[in-house]
């Protein structure tokens, strides 16, 4: 038997009926709860009525009997006062009459206090005139209290006055003659508008009444009162409810009913006033009492309808929403199967992996990789795959990825088939983590890239040979200088005795523009030569102190006669601020500053050729940087042209045309120049604007030993002669020249002894060009090798030199890159000297790490606050370590005590906004390089880069180590971390 069982899903067709009757019901039982609560709601407002008419009829009945028990306590003093006078025989009827009127003064609600005799003559009170005869014998509470010796106080029915036409009622007592007959009464009235007005002061709604009522029903007040004054005092008319609990004997009770004197609608509560015959009666409106509760069901009813409208609008949203759904349940359903088509069919291996390193699912591409099927993959651990060798690095790899919490990764490895069969993998991963941070699975994609890096390594190769041929050729070049130069001085000198000869003008303008000729190759040939020195790496930096006003001199001495033969302005100016004595290459800082204002001189027909050099950083502060600005009012040079003026063979315009000549090296030479001494060039230019090259360069600062060497120098060297203006003044001016210097070769050699012998024939000394040439290159070596003016830590050229040598011998080596966080805001808060001392503890760190864990290991000073390590691979952690915990010890020592105690200085970031800085710490990237294929300088930089943007990101001393595989290893190049 089959049991069938319907599946109920938010995307099946019947869920909308089953929803829209939902709905419907949640709004008729939210309709029902609201009439629920409203009715609950009418009755409470109902019984909130009862009970206040109640508690008001109770307070008005204490009120009145308290005004009653007042009354007839003055009364009773009236009746004594009465009685003792008239047992004494004698009636004092002005004195009687001040007692009444002190009795009266107390009882500011009572209209009258007076008292009538025996016959009911009034004979006393206040304004009583005893010769007007008045008389209250027929009032109702006199007969009472005649007739009645036991009666107390008498309330009298309301009574309309004689004199003032106006209702009231009166409190009445006996008074008794000394015999005990009857003497009089004393009594007391009230007018019934004076009750009214204290009725009124208790507030009973707009639509509320007020009414008291004697013994038998009838009505003596009611407030407000009715429209005809009066007209219903008296009254027995009282609704069908009050007559029967009235009649029942009941002296208090509530009840509902409409008024019988205006038929409006009330709740009304009745009491008896004390052990008076007085009742009285509150009514409360019912449009009154139930306004709250009219609002609340307005209210009620309101949010019943926007309620009603919100689930239908939601409901019809939900609808749409639904009907989408299932639209996107459709489309999602074709694109997987479409998807699943793409995964099952993809050239690449794509696979799942779970925490525990076992396959979940790979695709067909499989078979080929793995040599099994998709479903006999499942559950096989993943590393069962890899390659013996790889297996160890990958593993670690992972491990560290898990440990960072990384969620994206990309390696290569090599995967091997059951079959044997060995491809080089190049593998897309990303890693999956749950809510507590535990590795759930891990999605794989790889490429077989064995045939591609086959091809890379054959362009690697062809690209390395093609470099070595250019590398040569450059190499050969700068080192045939001397065979070059060589024959062109031979040619020169030649040329030179020739016009010594007495030759006709004819043959002295053909010997002119030979000489012009020869000495334009020479200058052609000497700057591809500085050219290809540059881009073989034969050309070096050497600083040595040298003196700037000396630098100025030469300048101007070298281009004061073209300026002055074409009419320009030539300005050189030093700032103050700069020192008299810088260290740097001053030979290399020549020929940048020649090239330029030779070009500016060159391009330039009228005008000024005007040349500044200022300080941009601290002078006082080592490394300084200068910046030599050289401009001109020339011709300029074009937009489309300023891009492509520093590129070797390029012109401002592509045609000797212009009659300038050159060969657009200079610009080339000046920007390797430039590059090789850490600096920058930059133009700014327009055509017919003008040209201003900004050149910047880093200098050292010269200590006493440098200034001394320097102005040694500049006084034992001659002072460079005026140019001559004229061929006669030329001549003059070679008069006792010493040659000092002999090149090879017959024919040079022959011209340099003619031009000695012409010029007095004083040979002093002979030295060859290869001599020479050896020599500098000896100085360049020692120059590499030199130590930083302020830690003493050997350079940029001395890190590049022991990187190169490491990797000429394929010694595993680790670039241990070490960076001071902020140091600028420390070295901005303290100054430059506190900062000099930073960075010479971060160099002492590093020298005393290296050399107790690896003495043989390298220490540079990169520049600024970057410094470099080079070890052994083995020892990098072990370094890192040492000085990072020795740094941690020493750099509080830095700040005073109270930077100390908040642990950190405020200042300025990037952006310029106010906020905390920690201590200066050490932030460390090591980066590994093996060297079995070829990497260069650049190739470690730009890994080291990626690695301390890691380290940057922790906080305090920290190292971070690159965890892909080493620079330079054969199994495989990682593009990322």
């Amino acid at each position: 038997m089959t049991i069938r069982t319907r599946q109920f899903s938010p995307l099946s067709p019947s869920f909308s009926a089953w929803f829209a009757a939902g709905v419907a019901l949640a709004n008729l039982l939210v309709f029902l709860l609201a009439g629920l609560s409203l009715l609950d709601s009418r009755e409470h407002y109902r019984e909130r009525s009862e009970v206040a008419t109640r508690n008001m009829a109770q307070a008005l009945a204490g009120y009145t009997d308290n005004l009653l028990a007042t009354v007839d306590v003055a009364l009773g003093a009236a009746v004594e006062e009465y009685q003792e006078q008239l047992a004494s025989g004698r009636i004092d009827y002005p004195a009687l009459d001040a007692y009444l009127a002190q009795l009266h003064s107390h009882l500011k609600s009572i209209d009258s206090l007076r008292v009538a005799d025996a016959r009911g003559a009034i004979t006393a009170g206040v304004g009583v005139d005893r010769n007007s005869h008045a008389s209250v014998a027929d009032r109702d509470y006199f007969l009472a209290l005649r007739d009645n010796p036991q009666a107390g106080l008498v309330l009298s029915k309301p009574i309309l006055g004689r004199v003032t036409g106006k209702w009231g009622f009166a409190f009445a007592r006996r008074m008794r003659g000394p015999d005990g007959s009857f003497a009089g009464v004393a009594y007391a009235t009230m007018l019934l508008d004076a009750y009214a007005k204290l009725l009124a002061s208790f507030d009973v709604g707009v639509h509320g009444v007020i009414g008291v009522r004697d013994q038998d029903m009838g009505l003596i007040v009611r407030q407000p009162p009715l429209p005809q004054s009066g007209a219903a005092i008296g009254s027995k008319a009282v609704s069908k409810e009050f007559q029967e609990i009235f009649q029942a004997g009941v002296t208090s009770g509530t009840y509902q009913t409409e008024g019988n004197l205006d038929a409006a609608s009330r709740t009304y509560s009745f009491s008896r006033i004390g052990e008076s015959p007085w009742y009285v009666i509150v009514g409360v409106g019912r449009d009154e009492y139930l306004a709250p509760w009219r609002a609340e069901a307005a209210r009620t009813m309101v949010l019943a309808a926007v309620f009603l409208l919100v689930t239908a609008v939601l409901s019809l949203l939900f609808h749409r929403r639904w009907k989408s759904q299932l639209a996107q349940a459709a489309a999602l359903a074709e694109q997987e199967a479409r998807f699943r088509g793409v995964v099952e069919g993809a050239s690449d291996l794509i696979t799942q992996v779970d925490a525990a390193g076992r396959l979940l699912y790979v695709n067909p591409v499989a078979r080929v990789i793995f040599g099994l099927e998709p479903r006999d993959c499942a559950g096989r651990p993943a590393f069962d795959f890899v390659h013996p060798q790889d297996r160890e690095a990958t593993m670690s790899a992972f491990q560290g990825w898990v440990a960072d919490k990384s969620t994206h990764a990309i390696f290569e490895n090599r995967q091997v088939s059951l079959t044997g069969e060995t491809r080089l993998m190049s593998w897309t991963i990303d890693l999956h983590y749950d809510a507590r941070g535990n590795l759930t699975s891990i999605d794989g994609i790889a490429q077989d890239v064995t045939g591609r890096k086959q091809a890379e390594a054959a362009l690697v190769a062809a690209k390395e040979a093609a470099e070595g041929a250019s590398r040569a050729k450059s190499m050969f070049l700068a080192s045939m200088s001397h065979e070059i130069r060589t024959p062109l001085n031979g040619v020169m000198g030649m040329l030179q005795l020739l016009n010594l000869t007495g030759l006709s003008e004819e043959q002295q303008e053909y010997t002119r523009l030979a000489t012009v000729s020869a000495k334009r190759l020479t200058r052609l040939l000497s700057d591809i030569l500085d050219l290809s020195k540059v881009e073989s790496d034969m050309l070096e930096v050497r600083p040595a102190a040298f003196s700037l006003a000396d630098l100025r001199a030469s300048v101007l001495d070298i281009f004061g006669l073209p300026c002055r033969q074409k009419g320009l302005a030539l300005e050189f100016t030093l700032d103050e601020r700069l020192p008299p004595i810088l260290v740097g290459d001053a030979a290399r800082l020549r020929q940048i500053l020649f090239n330029l204002a030779g070009n500016a001189v060159k391009f330039t027909d009228s005008g000024f050729v005007r040349i500044q050099a200022r300080p941009v950083s601290d002078p006082e502060v080592s490394p300084l940087t200068v910046v030599f600005i050289v401009a001109d009012s020339g011709r300029g040079i074009a937009e489309d042209m300023a891009p492509r003026i520093f590129e070797p063979f390029v012109q401002a315009r592509d045609s000797f045309t212009r009659g300038d000549g050159g060969a657009g090296l200079g610009l080339a030479i000046v920007k390797r120049l430039t590059l090789l001494m850490g600096g920058e060039i930059a133009l700014e230019s327009a055509a017919g604007q003008g040209a201003v090259m900004r050149l910047t360069l880093p200098f050292g600062l010269a200590d006493e030993a440098d200034k001394a060497a320097a102005r040694a120098g500049a006084a034992s060297a001659p002072l460079p002669p005026e140019p001559p203006e004229t061929p006669e003044a030329a001549a003059d001016a070679g008069q006792g020249l010493h040659m000092l210097l002999e090149q090879d070769g017959e024919i040079n050699q022959e011209a340099i002894d003619d031009i000695i012998e012409t010029r007095d024939g004083a040979l002093a000394e002979t030295v060859s060009v290869q001599k020479m040439l050896d020599s500098l290159a000896q100085v360049q070596a020692d120059l590499a090798k030199g130590a930083s003016p302020l830690t003493g830590l050997p350079g940029n050229l001395a890190i590049e030199l022991e990187f190169h040598r490491r990797a000429k011998k394929r010694l595993p080596t680790s670039m241990i890159y070490i960076d001071l966080d902020n140091f600028k805001v420390y070295n901005d808060a303290y100054g430059f000297s506190q900062g000099d001392k930073a960075l010479l503890l971060t160099a002492r760190v590093l020298r005393e790490a290296a050399a107790a864990h690896a003495p043989a290991d390298f220490v540079g000073h990169v520049g600024g606050d970057d410094f470099v390590v080079i070890a052994a691979m083995d020892h990098a952690d072990a370094i890192s370590r040492a000085a990072i915990a020795s740094f941690s010890r020493e750099a509080p020592g830095l700040y005073t005590p109270e930077d100390r105690e908040a642990g950190g200085i405020r200042g300025a970031d990037r952006d310029g906004r106010q906020r905390f800085f920690p201590f200066v710490s050490l932030s460390i990237a090591i980066v590994d390089c093996v060297f079995q294929t070829a990497v260069t300088f650049e190739e470690v930089s730009r890994r080291v880069a990626e690695v301390k943007k890691i380290a940057k990101a922790q906080p305090g001393n920290s190292s971070a180590r690159d965890r892909r595989a080493p620079l330079g290893a054969a199994w495989a190049q990682p593009d990322a971390l």
